[in-house]
């Protein structure tokens, strides 16, 4: 007979085995390892990575984490909601002091997974018992119409999830009328028939429902066109609603709803709907997950773009989908691209992992600061209920998540290609190496501006990139903008990294361009991925503006072609804080390097070298509070964001071993450099002509490993200025 510790073991191993029973959902046209443009628009990028994939040489680790490193971070956020628990059972916004839409269902389901998963001890009678009491009151509310903000069409997911969840935990008396009542929901009483990704949430509810006998398919059925039509040829889940008003269709969707949609449509998926629209349902859902492995940046993160970006449940849904896929994968025999698609999951747990407060809840959006603060919260965005819908979906993620699939390099990880989602969502993306930009070819004005809005590189922080262009701050209660405490100063320019010139005394930026560019598509290579897009000024001028990724950076080379423009203002937007941490920034000529949280970038000019001016302005950024550094420049620019130090992998050829005549000590091997100073000391590698390759400035003994500055520059001057005066040695690359 087993022990109670040997049955638990038995238990915990059981539960880290995924639903076996999901049918094959991929279409079998598609099963191959080669695609056509016909199968997929995104074919080229698809086929060039997978013939990548398999002599990838690059630098490529597995980020050590499992399906097990989802529990901890659930369990975290869920103990941080357990107190802010009301005896009634609802889950109590420590902001807005009132259960506030979805959180209490949504952390029942927590406390499900928790206690199925085995992670809660059984033994927790007090933690199962608020999940019980979170459960029983969400149900009440719906079969009652009493939901919180009219937010029903969340709940009934939830509610099954943890329901089927419970079974074997709670007593049986329990679940049996947690189902009487389940089964008296009332669709057209507590659902909504209008905003897209709401009735994606009631449908998989429904489906569930209809699962456990207690509806009927029709709920589903007679919505299901309308969600297969709102996912786009590539798969991707337009949603109206997440548009603003004012422009309607003109500026793109949002990628956050994007994954959502995608997500719970997935559970009607996975629990085998063989309705009139299945096959078409299958289809547009494979699609869109490619569409979604292509789009991940490096850093494990949903591209920004549109209301809802840089919330922490974003990764959530998006680890979700990419869990779904490599199952999928799996299942179908294809270790690689399931292994693949794992990689992308693990990545997207990774960045979520960065964001949790010292009392363990999650910070809603990606900077820190107080809930109070709502920093860059939309309107309806809540502490309680986002942290809830977060730990809920990575719960989702964990039920789908197999271990034995293997991390495997991904699109992420290998690039190589421009991915022009124009038609909705208004974005470019390219990829190389680990270096990612996106574009927003016609941003909306309320939550991005047009251009370079997003650089991330593998070896720097994903915020200093930038992560989103520089937008107005807004304070006003309005439903589809980022929100604030105070409000920006006036007249401050809307733009990402990028241009503005001058017309009739005003400065104008392509951040604030409404006319849609013509795009074109130059390289597509691991070493390179660089674009073309072209806008019309006015009458008489039109702007170039080249944008080149490569494995050390992003190059962007703007030109204004025709007469009226004589002279560009290149801006660059800098992370001065995250909300705890400030950065360091250090100006010199044409270069800025900024350093928080121990990486670094560094945004520099060339052809020409123009020297960079700070504004001394701070403003309102959806990742702290950022300044614009700027560059006036003739009607030609190159300008350059790498990671620092320079992330090009190099080997020093030969170095000079001269004795510095003053300053302070330095030792100097061809690869590492060693400065012995008490007081403040400054670094430089610099071309023999003066441009500036690296620099630092530090205090006390330092250590730095130079192996990747330079490489085929030829002759360089390395010079550690200190107290004691300058000490100069050449090197060679």
């Amino acid at each position: 007979m087993l022990r109670i510790s040997q049955w638990k073991g038995l238990w915990v191993a059981l539960t880290a085995i995924p639903c076996l029973a999901d049918p094959l959902l991929i279409p079998s046209n598609v099963l191959t390892a080669t695609f056509t443009t016909q199968q997929h628009p995104y074919a080229a990028s698809m086929n060039s990575f997978l013939q990548s994939q398999g002599a990838y040489t690059g630098n490529f680790t597995p980020t050590g984490l499992s399906r097990a490193d989802y529990l901890p971070l659930i369990n975290s956020i869920t103990r941080a909601l357990q107190k802010m628990q009301a005896s009634n059972g609802a889950i109590i916004d420590p902001v807005l002091n009132r259960e506030d839409k979805f959180s209490s269902p949504a952390y029942a389901h927590c406390v499900s997974v928790l206690f199925k998963s085995g992670y809660a001890p059984l033994t927790d009678t007090a933690f199962l018992n608020s999940g019980m009491r979170a459960m029983t009151l969400s149900i009440s509310e719906m079969t009652g119409n009493t939901v919180p903000d009219s937010h029903g069409d969340f709940f009934t997911v939830l509610l099954m999830q943890a329901y089927q969840n419970f079974n074997g935990i709670v007593p049986t008396a329990t679940l049996s009328t947690w189902r009487t009542n389940l089964g008296r929901i009332a669709p057209g009483t507590v659902y909504h028939n209008s905003a897209q990704n709401w009735i994606a949430f009631n449908m998989s509810g429904e489906f569930m429902r209809y699962q456990e006998g207690l509806t009927t398919i029709d709920w589903v059925q007679t919505r299901m066109t309308s969600q297969v039509k709102s996912m786009g040829t590539d798969g991707l889940y337009q949603d109206t609603t997440a548009i603003d008003t004012t422009n309607k269709n003109l500026n793109g969707f949002s990628f956050a709803y994007d994954n959502v949609a995608r997500m719970v449509l997935g559970v009607i998926a996975r629990g085998g709907y063989a309705g009139t629209y299945s096959a078409e349902l299958n289809r547009a859902l494979w699609k869109g997950g490619w569409s979604g492995l292509l789009y991940q940046s490096p850093a494990g993160e949903v591209p920004t773009g549109m209301r809802s970006s840089h919330h922490l449940w974003n990764e959530g849904y998006a680890a979700a989908n990419y869990e779904m896929w490599a199952n999928q994968y799996k299942m179908a025999g294809y270790p690689n691209i399931a292994g693949a698609f794992k990689r992308a999951a693990m990545l997207s747990l990774a960045a979520n992992k960065l964001w949790l407060q010292p009392d363990g809840a999650g910070y809603v959006t990606k900077a820190r600061y107080a809930p109070s603060q709502k920093w860059g919260y939309m309107a309806y965005s809540g502490f309680a209920d986002y942290n809830a819908l977060a730990a809920s979906v990575l719960g989702s993620a964990w039920q789908m998540s197999d271990s034995t699939i293997l991390e495997q390099p991904a699109p992420a990880d290998i690039g190589g290609y421009v991915l022009p989602v124009l038609s909705g969502f208004k974005k470019i993306f390219a990829s190389a190496g680990g270096t990612y930009a996106e574009f927003d070819i016609r941003g909306d004005q309320s939550h991005n501006p047009t251009g370079l809005i997003r650089v991330h590189l593998k070896t720097s922080l994903p915020q200093l990139g930038p992560s989103d262009g520089a937008m107005a701050g807004h304070i006003a209660s309005a439903q589809y903008w980022p929100l604030y405490p105070t409000a920006d100063a006036a007249g401050l320019p809307n733009t990402g990294v990028g241009p503005g010139w001058l017309v009739s005394g005003t400065w104008k930026t392509l951040g604030a361009m409404q006319q849609l560019p013509t795009v074109t598509i130059l390289e597509q290579t691991q070493a390179r991925a660089s674009f073309r897009v072209s806008y019309t000024i006015d009458s008489s001028s039109k702007l170039n503006e080249m944008v080149i990724v490569e494995p050390g950076g992003v190059t962007v080379i703007d030109s204004v072609i025709g007469g009226g423009i004589n002279g560009l203002r290149i801006y660059y937007p800098m992370l001065l804080t995250d909300g705890e941490q400030t950065s360091t920034v250090s100006v010199n000529g044409n270069s800025v390097i900024l350093g928080l949280r121990g990486k670094g970038s560094q945004f520099y000019m060339t052809n020409p070298s123009a020297s960079l001016v700070r504004t001394n302005v701070t403003r309102n950024h959806r990742n702290g509070r950022c300044e614009l550094i700027y560059a006036d420049v003739g009607r030609t620019a190159e300008y350059h964001v790498t990671a620092w130090p320079v992330y090009t992998p190099v080997s020093v050829q030969r170095s000079s071993r001269t004795t510095p005549q003053r300053g302070p000590l330095i030792a100097y091997d061809g690869a590492f450099l060693q400065v012995e100073e008490s007081g403040l000391h400054r670094e430089e590698i610099r071309t023999l002509t003066g441009h500036l390759l690296w620099s630092n400035e530090s205090r006390g003994r330092a250590r730095y490993d130079l192996r990747e500055v330079g490489h085929g520059a030829g002759v360089l001057m390395l010079m550690v200025k200190g107290e004691k005066g300058l000490s100069i040695r050449k090197m060679v690359r």
